[in-house]
């Protein structure tokens, strides 16, 4: 395991303990027949003790951090406070994908349910995809995402994302600003010592919760919530076990995810790039339970389809024209590895991602 301080960090710490230890010894205890000193010499002695204090609480932070670490539970730093945005971040940082042209972006139904690799074998090799996708992002957080990656990464040509119903609504009461690119930048592209952002962001708590989230997923406890990304992003859910829907009825699209969803697409389009926006096929029984009649997605998709109006960007309404088997799915967006696989051909040819087909923007 690598250690979240590096040897410079090391460095600097034995120094400020050689310099408190001189400083202990010139402010010692004063003998009887000496004189007070000057306030001068107790503002140094107060001045020692309070960084004593702060570097015995950097050490044992440093020792805890690199014994979670020796047992594989040491969570990434909280730059986006959520355990799974911030080990999407640290992926990034660990396993830069080398001029990628196809983004994949959006929630965990984008980064759960599609292969990119397909999209490799495709194009012959010519397209080198990333997926970017986090987990639980709303439509406007995508946007933020997108465009920060955009920005970092000139290679890239095509920008694809996967929408469920649950992304396109909640925007007007969510921030989409999920994390603070700054950091960020250092962090991923710049690769700065990790230390610095485990004291940055440091909160008890929420790391103590997190090492116990990682621990139940290290043994099996959250067989759904386990993160194993492979060599492009992808969170592959590879399992026969299913649970429940987990999503029920939702609301209409919320206007807001909208205006966010048209921003991308006519900003993607005018810097030469394109988007390729594709509804996530629905588990039968989803539809049965709170879409009988389809009037739920067809108003979605019409959403959609107005926002993208006008940009160039490519369509396709995969749950109206990808039916997939019902044993496919884990819950009512979610589908097991060995469907993504089939599903990710499919878009391919539908929607002519990396140069696998010819794909049109009025599907």
């Amino acid at each position: 395991m690598n250690s979240p301080i590096f040897a410079g960090d090391m460095m600097a710490v034995r120094t400020f303990w050689t310099a408190l230890r001189t400083a202990s010894h010139t402010h010692g205890a004063r003998r009887p027949d000496t004189a007070a000193p000057a306030p001068r010499e107790v503002w140094g002695a107060y001045l020692a003790t309070m960084a004593g204090a702060a570097l015995a609480l950097l050490s044992l932070l440093w020792l805890g951090l690199a014994a979670f670490d020796h047992f594989d539970l040491l969570p990434p730093p909280q730059l986006s406070n959520n355990l799974c945005m911030d080990q999407k971040l640290a992926y990034f940082r660990a396993h830069p994908v080398e001029e990628p042209t196809i983004l994949a972006t959006g929630s965990s139904v984008t980064w759960r349910n599609f292969d990119s690799s397909a999209v490799l074998q495709a194009s012959g090799g010519r397209a080198v995809p990333l997926n970017g996708a986090f987990c639980g992002l709303k439509m406007n957080q995508t946007a933020y995402v997108t465009e920060y990656l955009v920005g970092r990464i000139p290679s890239i040509q095509e920008v694809m994302t996967i929408l469920a119903p649950q992304d396109l609504i909640d925007c007007k009461t969510t921030n989409p600003r999920v994390f603070d690119p700054a950091d960020v930048d250092d962090f991923v592209f710049r690769r700065s010592s990790e230390f610095a952002f485990y004291l940055k962001y440091f909160d008890p708590l929420t790391l103590i919760k997190n090492v116990f989230i990682l621990r139940a997923m290290r043994t099996g406890g959250l067989p759904f919530d386990e993160i194993r990304m492979d060599r492009y992003g992808d969170a592959p859910l590879d399992t026969k076990a299913s649970r429940d829907l987990t999503y029920g009825a939702l609301p209409p699209p919320d206007p807001v995810c909208l205006t966010a969803l048209h921003k991308l697409a006519a900003d993607l389009g005018a810097n030469g790039r394109r988007l390729i926006v594709v509804t996530m096929p629905l588990d039968p029984e989803w539809k049965t339970q709170y879409d009988p009649d389809g009037a739920v997605m067809r108003n979605m998709t019409n959403h959609i389809r107005q926002a993208l109006a006008g940009s160039g960007a490519v369509f396709w309404d995969a749950n109206h024209n990808f039916a997939m088997d019902p044993d496919a799915f884990i819950d009512a967006v979610h589908i097991r590895w060995s469907a993504a696989k089939i599903f990710s051909r499919a878009l391919i040819v539908a929607t002519g991602l990396g140069g696998g087909s010819q794909g049109s923007s009025t599907e």
